[in-house]
């Protein structure tokens, strides 16, 4: 598989069920035994034209993972990977799709639950406002440039990765073939025009992957580029780093 590293990485996938409503109730499913009630569970979804959306907050699962980890620290990285990783990766790619996710390092377990806590508690109390940045990015975007139908999830950036995260200013994201963003935020430190960049980048690879089947090497370098320049258009006088 060819990867390209950026502000936000391509990958390609093919796999994957097209069921939001069995990806939501998954992903997000509510637990009593959470100290912190998850309020933004389920997606939200709209349409430009005649494209369908959806932005999916993954939060629940995780706050599962801080409860369990906090028991016991002694294989964090395997609870993140059977809680986490595992059930994302399948209901977004399919049984055997999206294997590359295991090794990824925007998935990497984290340790300090306190922090990834507190993330998820902003993340879920903004998400209302991270969500319409989104969605106004994704319209100008979708209007410039038509694709297919979107789903975008949203989890909170690993808070053990706090050089990327300044060095991302709190944004890091990817786009697959099948149609899928990935968005790691850090809420505290985020970036608005990082977002809505990100966000314009990552759609112009997913277009780009839904018109242009057959790709290699080249084809991935000139796409960062188209990439950029298409992101610079939707949020101009922005530098991403």
């Amino acid at each position: 598989m060819i990867l390209i590293l950026f502000t936000g990485c391509s990958e390609t996938e093919t796999h994957g069920p097209n069921n939001s409503k069995k990806i939501s109730e998954s992903l997000n499913k509510n637990t009593t035994e959470n100290e912190y009630s998850i309020n933004y569970s389920g997606p939200i979804s709209f349409e430009v034209n005649e494209q369908e959306f959806q932005i999916i907050p993954v939060l629940n699962p995780i706050l599962e993972y801080i409860q369990e980890v906090e028991k016991s620290d002694e294989d964090y990285k395997g609870l993140f990977r059977s809680m986490v990783v595992e059930p994302f990766r399948e209901e977004a790619f399919g049984k055997d799709g999206g294997l590359w996710l295991r090794d990824r390092y925007s998935f990497e377990a984290p340790r300090n639950s306190e922090q990834l806590q507190e993330s998820i508690k902003t993340l879920d109390q903004d998400f209302e406002h991270l969500s319409l940045l989104i969605k106004e990015t994704i319209e100008k975007s979708a209007n410039l440039l038509p694709g297919g139908n979107t789903k975008i999830y949203i989890f909170p950036f690993n808070p053990d990765q706090f050089n990327s995260i300044r060095q991302m200013s709190g944004v890091t994201a990817f786009g697959t073939s099948n149609q899928i963003i990935v968005m790691h935020i850090a809420p505290h430190h985020y970036d608005e025009d990082m977002l809505k960049y990100a966000t314009a980048h990552e759609y112009h690879h997913i277009v780009h992957f839904e018109k242009n089947e057959n790709r290699d090497l080249f084809d991935y370098v000139l796409s960062e580029g188209k990439a950029d320049s298409f992101a610079n258009i939707m949020i101009p006088h922005f530098e991403a780093p």
